[in-house]
């Protein structure tokens, strides 16, 4: 006891920390006792920082980790971000150490930490300032020690909500069980605290429209979700105002949002995001749902069914026809050189020629079903079993193409659509994207060729909204995918859609509410969103967003699709498109063989 008792006239009391450091430590089975040491001490107070040190781990043997001024290093990369103790040793509110302490215990300053003033003091003003920092920096359940040049001891905390507010806690012993148990069941009160955020046009997520009795509020699934969040928290929402955006509307711009989070001049946004990193100053909540980025095309409803008539000719097919004719050809050449053998002159070899030729030639108009000009020679019964077989063959051919040609007109085969990077480049279609997610796109680190590249098109977010809700098929778009769930509700009754999500992605991100780093509200968030999953309240936003949005007439349901048109009777024309052309060959060829013929009797004379 006497060392513990040592220099407190002069600086802290250790015996006055100790009585709270050592049950809590048996009592939350801390893992590591982490030290953040002031570079400001003096020799008095290392002797006394030693002394506390020592019989800290004389009485839990509970390793124990010392930091300066390393700011490199965060505790959630290591194994105390499940549990630790901090104790912060500081001069005053403008020590560096608080900066260091803030900066390592970033995503978890919801955990106990002991900030010591080394120096007994008289103006307690020095221990206000030093709480502000701490109520700044998030740390609502950490404890603040108080020395009096009195010799007496105390124990401070602050809370923010709903107001900023300074507490002795001395005797927190009484009321710790309760707070830890609520804490870590996600059962926080913010005591009726109004969070300021941007209420912009953000549609799913947020945006206005009128109710019953003709008033505006606000409606969309990230604003429904934080709503009934807020309430459970008793809180509620304080509008932040927002200047308009480039065409004189209300459409959110993310990037200019998000500063607010970073410039501390809101907490948490009501308008769900994806595509941003967080940072020292900005961090994310527990995720809605993992989205991917992708992109959205226009597509095409109407093809011509001219070549219809070719389409149930599938590769199967060609095969077959072509096998077939190979082999009436092997069958009849062999059975021509057999029948020359069996002759008792010798058939000359230009005769033998000419027997294979016209042989390959009846062949093929077997194959095409047209008859020869004349029969060249006596079919064998081998010959006869043969095309029996091929015309049962052709029989189920025939019946099979019938089938699959009736099925192909009476569900027209649509055009092949865009669906990946080398579609888009071909079809040369502009992408629009907002500026600031393209800065996001490229600091990404993907290798994007300089084809596609070119055909992106940077808008603001307003320009881009506008075109984008109404489905403006000029462009393509970047979306991500649960947008796209929310825009595909317009396209619901149509044969086909208006647009279609391709195979173009640039990754997967976790969709949350933006918020300050370290926030009390986080904790309880994460148990409100996992209960939403379980409860279906997520898919019942949704609906009911687009419900509102087709009220608001923000969207539309697109009931007929002016441009679609059914198969007629195109596919008739390649009939009369073959006749026509066999009749010019048939043509060209009877003045070729009179020409022929003329000649030959011109040299006979």
């Amino acid at each position: 006891m006497d060392i513990l008792r040592q220099n407190a006239n002069t600086t802290w009391d250790t015996a006055f920390l100790m009585g709270y450091i050592l049950p809590l430590v048996a009592y939350i089975k801390i893992p590591e006792v982490i030290w953040f040491i002031s570079e400001r001490l003096n020799g008095e107070h290392h002797e006394n920082l030693e002394n506390f040190m020592l019989t800290l781990h004389a009485r839990t043997f509970v390793p124990q980790k010392v930091l300066t001024n390393t700011l490199s290093d965060r505790i959630m990369q290591t194994d105390s971000k499940r549990n630790y103790l901090g104790v912060v040793l500081t001069t005053s509110a403008d020590d560096p150490i608080l900066d260091v302490h803030n900066l390592v215990l970033k995503g978890r300053h919801g955990y106990l930490n002991f900030v010591v003033i080394v120096d007994r003091i008289d103006d307690f003003r020095i221990a206000e300032e030093t709480l502000y920092v701490l109520e700044r920096n998030n740390f609502e359940l950490s404890l603040l020690y108080v020395g009096y040049r009195n010799g007496s001891s105390d124990l401070y905390g602050i809370t923010s909500f709903p107001e900023i507010h300074i507490a002795k806690r001395t005797n927190f012993f009484s009321s710790f069980s309760s707070t830890m148990s609520k804490v870590s069941s996600g059962g926080w009160d913010a005591y009726g605290y109004k969070y300021k955020t941007p209420l912009r046009q953000d549609v799913p997520y947020v945006f206005s429209s009128h109710d019953g009795q003709g008033n505006v509020v606000q409606r969309g699934i990230s604003f429904s979700i934080l709503n009934v969040f807020l309430e459970y928290v008793n809180a509620s929402m304080e509008v932040y105002e927002m200047p308009k955006d480039p065409l004189g509307g209300d459409v959110i711009d993310m990037r200019a949002a998000l500063n607010l989070i970073r410039n501390g001049e809101v907490i948490i946004l009501s308008h769900a995001y994806a595509l941003f990193s967080t940072d020292d100053n900005l961090d994310i909540s527990y995720p809605i749902m993992v989205v991917r980025w992708c992109i959205m095309v226009p597509q095409w409803n109407r093809e011509s069914t001219f070549y219809y008539a070719l389409k149930p000719f599938t590769n199967a097919i060609w095969y077959a026809v072509l096998g077939t004719f190979v082999i009436l050809c092997i069958i009849d050449g062999l059975w021509i050189y057999v029948q020359s053998l069996g002759k008792r002159t010798v058939v000359k070899r230009n005769v033998l020629i000419w027997l294979i030729r016209d042989s390959v030639l009846e062949n093929f108009c077997f194959i095409i079903n047209i008859a020869a000009s004349r029969t060249i020679r006596n079919p064998s019964i081998m010959r006869f079993l043969f095309y029996a077989a091929v015309w049962f063959h052709g029989f189920f051919l025939t019946a099979n193409y019938t089938s699959l040609l009736g099925s192909i007109l009476t569900v027209t085969i649509f055009r092949g659509q865009i669906n990946t990077m080398e579609d888009l480049i071909r079809a040369n279609i502009s992408v629009m994207i907002i500026d600031y997610e393209y800065d996001f796109l490229m600091s990404g680190g993907l290798n994007l060729s300089q084809d596609f590249l070119r055909l992106i098109r940077q808008v603001d977010s307003a320009t881009f909204a506008q075109h984008q809700l109404r489905l403006n098929k000029s462009y393509a778009y970047f979306v991500t995918d649960d947008v796209w769930k929310f825009l595909a509700m317009q396209q619901g009754h149509l044969k086909q859609g208006l647009f279609k999500l391709t195979d173009i992605c640039f990754g997967s991100f976790y969709l949350g509410f933006p918020m300050e780093p370290d926030t009390p509200v986080k904790r309880s968030m994460e148990y409100f969103i996992r209960n939403m999953y379980s409860s279906g309240l997520l898919e019942y936003f949704e609906n009911n967003a687009f419900d509102h949005a087709l009220q608001a007439g923000l969207v539309q349901h697109f009931n007929t699709d002016k441009e679609y048109t059914s198969a007629h009777m195109e596919h008739v024309m390649i009939v009369f498109v073959v006749l026509f052309v066999v009749y010019i060959v048939s043509v060209l060829t009877f003045f070729m063989e009179c020409g022929y013929a003329w000649l030959k009797g011109k040299r006979g004379k």
